[in-house]
């Protein structure tokens, strides 16, 4: 059996076989004449036709089964397409009658659109107008705890939300100025939170280490007896800082101010710095940090003032355990001011830390405002100082008949006249008087609680400089190395206390040195009256003028080791006293044995015999 036919290859035309010999057949029968040749063409046709349905045949019962299933999966696609059709026709006439229902439906439809715009903005909304009615008790809620810059950032988020989505709304306008009013009463809170910190905190961290101090001590002012132990006692309790000298690590770059509130801490005070921190960056969240630094400027020396008077209330409640002598009050003014000036430095810290974190909050957040420096603080606490000193060592009396220095005239004529006692005014004869109504009722209360208001922790006296000068002195040379002045420079309080010192202490001893001197040599029994300091039978008894003396120097001596850096001022008044009473000494002597000048080799036997009168004359001859 022959071969199966096969697929000619692509781009290969097939002759058509059967149309030519076709042709040739009928050409063949026109052409015979005769009926044999036709007939035999009939035959071989015949034959051929009959071999090809032979083939035909065989090749059909040779692949029947291929093409069995051929006309199945023909008939079966033949079907598919026809039910696609179908479907095609009618969607095509579903979609038709769609676009006609849009067509008549597209007010509706755009309206419906419209309405679930609408609905789905008001939804948005309600959302945040609830969100909003809990701000309020959430941010009460971080503010019992201290929490402040979680109650800052959603005060901050709401008042943004209120002012963006929700301007025009009626029903929440009691809610946003509710929410502007929680705004304003936290940056109060923060900022008073801030002067607890600086101030508060500090001087009650220093308070209580003295307090136990003293306990273990067994009394106030043991270890201030020598002026190394001065020096030693006023930079004891810098290593136990309430702000420690790596305070914050803070986050990102420095123009960034990235600062993270831990709500899984019992208290946010347990660590000053970083709560310090978190203040200054809630301040700048609400944008209230150049309100923040004037105020803190404006009421830097009424807190220093504050500090001054929580701490002589707090050495006055020792007294109760103590003696009521001189010494002791002393010691307690003493312990006043070492007390006075670590807390000063604690602050002095506290501010440090404070202008870092403001300085980083400004660079972040490109506030335009001018921080005060560590130099203002200093210069305040030099104020406050010469208040306190202008109490204790009770200036105004005593620098009456004394004129200051050149240097520091100007500064102490501002203070002297700030807290100078007002002259009184001459009586004027009024036609009425109201000392009895409500108003002048008022202002003599006003004025009493004034004057009970001011409490010292001893009595004002000038000798008092000689028991707080040398821990003065070792403040006042922190406060010039803090301040940076250069070498040779003098800050205020040293040049106050250097004026104090040489025109107003020094000369006032000395002119009671001389008024003490002149009383006892000019009375009546000046060189009669004698007193015996020694019972021995060996001692001479002495006049009342040389022990008067002699005591004026000792007290000269005292006044050398409390004032050293005044030696040389010192000696200069002493010796001048003791060459005065020599001169008075020696010309009384003279008029007692030398009565006239023309009998001036004359001298009394009786005396003469007296080995301490015959040196003094080989001395003064």
């Amino acid at each position: 059996m022959d071969s199966p036919p096969t697929k000619p290859p692509r781009g290969v035309k097939t002759t058509k076989e059967t149309s030519g010999l076709l042709m040739s057949v009928i050409r063949t029968l026109s052409a015979t004449e005769t009926n044999e040749q036709r007939d035999r063409e009939k035959a071989k046709l015949d034959n051929e036709f009959k071999l090809c349905d032979r083939r035909l045949d065989d090749l059909v019962q040779k692949h029947e089964g291929d093409l069995t299933q051929v006309m199945t999966i023909f008939s079966t696609l033949s079907q598919q397409v026809t039910e696609s059709r179908e479907k095609i026709q009618k969607i095509k006439k579903n979609l038709q009658a769609c676009k006609t229902l849009l067509h008549c439906k597209r007010d509706d439809l755009k309206k419906l659109w419209i309405e679930g715009l609408e609905y789905k903005y008001m939804l948005q909304l309600l959302e945040e107008i609830e969100k909003m009615h809990e701000i309020p008790i959430k941010v009460q809620t971080h503010l019992s705890k201290k929490e402040y810059l979680h109650a800052t950032k959603l005060l901050v988020e709401a008042a943004n939300l209120g002012k963006d989505n929700l301007e025009g709304i009626e029903g929440i306008k009691e809610l946003k100025t509710d929410i502007e009013q929680k705004k304003e009463e936290l940056h109060l809170i923060l900022l008073n939170e801030l002067k607890q910190q600086i101030y508060i905190k500090t001087s009650q961290h220093v308070l209580s280490l003295s307090r136990q101090s003293s306990q273990k001590e067994g009394g106030l002012n043991s270890q201030f007896r020598r002026s190394n132990e001065f020096r030693m006692s006023s930079r004891r309790n810098i290593s136990r800082r309430i702000f420690q000298d790596t305070p914050v690590k803070f986050q990102g770059k420095f123009d960034e101010f990235d600062i993270e509130e831990d709500l899984f801490v019992l208290s946010q005070e347990n660590d000053p710095s970083h709560f310090v921190a978190i203040l200054v960056k809630c301040l700048a969240l609400l944008d209230r940090v150049p309100y923040a630094v004037d105020i803190l400027k404006s009421d830097m020396k009424s807190e220093l003032l504050n500090i001054a008077q929580r701490t002589t209330i707090f050495i006055n409640d020792f007294k109760n355990y103590r003696d009521d002598g001189e010494q002791n009050k002393l010691s307690l003014l003493v312990e006043f001011m070492q007390t006075l000036f670590e807390q000063f430095r604690q602050v002095a810290h506290a501010h440090s830390l404070l202008l870092r974190c403001f300085q980083r909050a400004i660079t972040a957040h490109k506030i335009d405002v001018k921080l005060y420096d560590m130099h203002m603080y200093w210069t305040q606490v030099q104020f406050v100082i010469q208040n306190l000193l202008h109490d204790y060592l009770d200036i105004q009396n005593s620098t009456v008949d004394v004129q200051p220095n050149d240097h520091f005239t100007d500064d102490l004529e501002n203070l002297s006249s700030y807290f100078s006692r007002r002259k009184q005014q001459p009586k004027k004869t009024s036609l009425f008087k109201f000392d009895d109504s409500s108003s002048a009722l008022t202002m003599n209360s006003n004025l009493k609680e004034t004057k009970q208001d001011k409490i010292l922790v001893c009595t004002p006296d000038i000798n008092n400089i000689l028991h707080i000068f040398i821990p003065l002195m070792c403040f006042v040379e922190d406060i010039e190395e803090s301040m940076g002045l250069p070498h040779g420079s003098k800050c205020t309080l040293h040049q106050f206390l250097s004026g104090y010192v040489t025109n107003t202490f020094l000369k006032r001893k000395h002119t009671e040195t001389k008024a003490a001197i002149e009383e006892v040599t000019h009375t009546k029994d000046a060189w009669k009256a004698t007193v015996l300091l020694d019972v021995t039978v060996d001692y001479k008894p002495l006049l009342v003028s040389v022990v008067t003396v002699e005591k004026t120097v000792t007290q000269w001596q005292a006044i050398l080791q409390a004032l050293p850096m005044y030696g040389e001022h010192i000696v200069k008044y002493a010796c001048d006293a003791l060459k005065e009473f020599r001169d008075t000494c020696h010309a009384a002597y003279r008029g007692i044995v030398q009565p006239h000048t023309e009998d001036r080799r004359i001298c009394s036997a009786a005396w003469l015999k007296d080995d301490d009168i015959s040196r003094f004359l080989k001395c003064s001859i």
